[in-house]
């Protein structure tokens, strides 16, 4: 029998998602992890949030983390999203790396928001990270989708 846990995996994974690195220096270490949930919270004040395990490897790091970057992926990068799902301790090896705003911002990301954290939530066994956007940056290109608990690029537009 399929618990109710699998029956809402299962109908969650019908939904197409972006991808989503979140990283952080804390103490001059870098730390970073592919997000399963990221959303946008709210347009006055701009707010939004990420869904980060306490079992993940940086969860002590994003507890004390003042600053992050969303890394929303491009569809090249299928490469980058698996490597920070992992507990790989050096995630940002052969990576471009840009720390001016304070904190690893993966330079070929389609899109790049440094933000504040502002909040954090204890959700059962997650924590939900408020952040407040401080620098917004994009490039053209086509997104990294994950849908089907795999990734996917959208077809080429005519």
């Amino acid at each position: 029998m399929t618990s109710d846990a699998d029956r809402l995996r299962d109908a969650l994974a019908q939904l197409a998602w972006p991808v989503v690195v979140a990283t952080t220096t804390v103490d001059g270490v870098d730390y970073g992890f592919t997000a399963s949930s990221f959303t946008s919270v709210s347009m006055t004040p701009p707010t939004l949030g990420v869904f980060l395990a306490d079992t993940a490897g940086s969860y002590p790091a994003f507890m004390r983390a003042e600053r992050l970057a969303f890394n929303i992926l491009g569809e090249d990068q299928e490469d980058v999203a698996k490597t920070f799902a992992t507990r790989n301790p050096d995630k940002f090896a052969g990576l471009e790396v840009d720390h001016t705003a304070g904190v690893p911002a993966l330079v070929h990301s389609m899109v790049t928001i440094i933000a504040d954290i502002v909040d954090r939530r204890k959700a059962e066994d997650h924590v939900l990270l408020l952040a407040r956007p401080v620098i917004v940056s994009s490039v053209a290109g086509g997104p990294l989708i994950y849908h089907q608990r795999a990734f996917h690029r959208l077809p080429a537009e005519d």
